[in-house]
């Protein structure tokens, strides 16, 4: 079925073939269009605002984060980490996340921004394993993954029982080329 908008003189149908992605608006004289992201400049391409839009993922699309600080959030956290395409960037608004066992991210040219959030980590969830077949508990693992960006302000809190004797926040395995300006802050843990 189709939908028909229009402005009082014309109409269009809205379910017009080959404007998926595309923001339908229109300047109120004339009939609105399907609009596609065309950045200033010159030399840009025309972009579905969808694809614009899918440069940068929140965390908070995925289903299980809460960053309340009282829900598991470790499975939509590894889920949103596992959705990354390379040239995509990974941001963590505000909140408190808690998770337990390893979030391995291994995919490459991707980036990772802490908006001043802050990590519960436990130690009871699975461990992460290294590449060079050693395993911990660890928070975040960024591993194999090359051409890595990680910016923002993070806490890491320890909070299980081995907290302060073993647990490490973030741990780059096997990583070249990485970027990291972010402020991280690590408390009760081995190592950050």
């Amino acid at each position: 079925y189709g939908v028909l908008i229009g402005n009082g003189t014309s109409a269009v149908d809205v379910s017009a073939a080959g404007t998926a992605g595309y923001m339908f608006a229109g300047n109120g004289a004339s009939a609105p269009t399907f609009q596609g992201f065309q950045q200033a400049g010159t030399g840009v391409v025309t972009r579905t605002w969808q694809g614009k839009a899918r440069d940068i993922i929140s965390v908070m699309d995925f289903s299980g984060v809460e960053g309340n600080g009282v829900n598991d959030d470790t499975a939509g956290i590894q889920a949103a980490f596992a959705s990354l395409s390379a040239g995509q960037i990974l941001v963590l608004p505000h909140g408190v996340y808690v998770f337990n066992g390893a979030i391995t991210h291994t995919t490459a040219s991707t980036g990772v921004h802490f908006d001043g959030c802050k990590f519960l980590v436990g130690d009871t969830g699975a461990n992460g394993t290294l590449t060079d077949g050693g395993t911990g508990k660890i928070g975040l693992l960024f591993q194999s993954a090359d051409h890595i960006v990680v910016s923002g302000e993070a806490q890491f809190v320890g909070t299980g029982t081995v907290g302060s004797t073993t647990l490490a926040g973030m741990v780059f395995d096997s990583c070249d080329y990485v970027i990291c300006s972010a402020e991280l802050y690590y408390e009760n843990m081995a190592a950050g």
